[in-house]
């Protein structure tokens, strides 16, 4: 019986403080999501789709036209770091969706915009580095490019790499 007794106890000690800290992350996530949902951190550009209103115009697998990927090829080099919106769009033609950069952290500013342009996708919902073809377009909070990432075999323009 006083072994049952002190199995309880650890149970329960360790117990107390597990769902109280799993109470803590789910109140978090939901400030999160709710800031996130409502964020005027970031507004989004009404010009372009998001992401679900793009997912719901495409079937999916997902490929895009020829004459899209030849385009971005052909004026690959009108873009770069320091590129306003306005230039990429009229140099590509409009993003499938714009995303938002929203900080996790309600306090934190808008991180800034992400311009996706896709020639092929699996599957909505679920990414997939290897075989989804896409170039995306990372601009900072007012508008200008900062990096140029691909996996359709063109160069890399700009990043995150700290500089020394």
């Amino acid at each position: 019986m006083r072994v049952r007794t002190v199995i309880i106890s650890v149970v329960l000690a360790l117990a107390v403080p597990i769902i109280a800290l799993e109470s803590l992350n789910l109140i978090f996530t939901h400030v999160v999501i709710q800031h996130q949902k409502g964020s005027s951190v970031c507004p989004h550009d009404k010009e372009f789709r998001t992401y679900q209103e793009w997912t719901r115009t495409v079937t999916f697998p997902y490929t895009a036209s020829d004459e899209k990927l030849r385009r971005v090829e052909e004026n690959y080099d009108r873009v770069s770091v320091g590129s306003s919106k306005k230039a990429i769009v009229e140099a590509f033609g409009p993003p499938d969706f714009e995303q938002e950069m929203i900080p996790k952290e309600p306090w934190r500013p808008c991180g800034g915009y992400e311009l996706d342009y896709y020639f092929s996708m699996l599957e909505a919902g679920n990414d997939n580095e290897i075989k989804d073809k896409r170039i995306e377009i990372f601009l900072n909070v007012d508008g200008r490019a900062h990096w140029i990432a691909n996996n359709i075999g063109l160069p890399e323009k700009g990043g995150f790499a700290v500089k020394p």
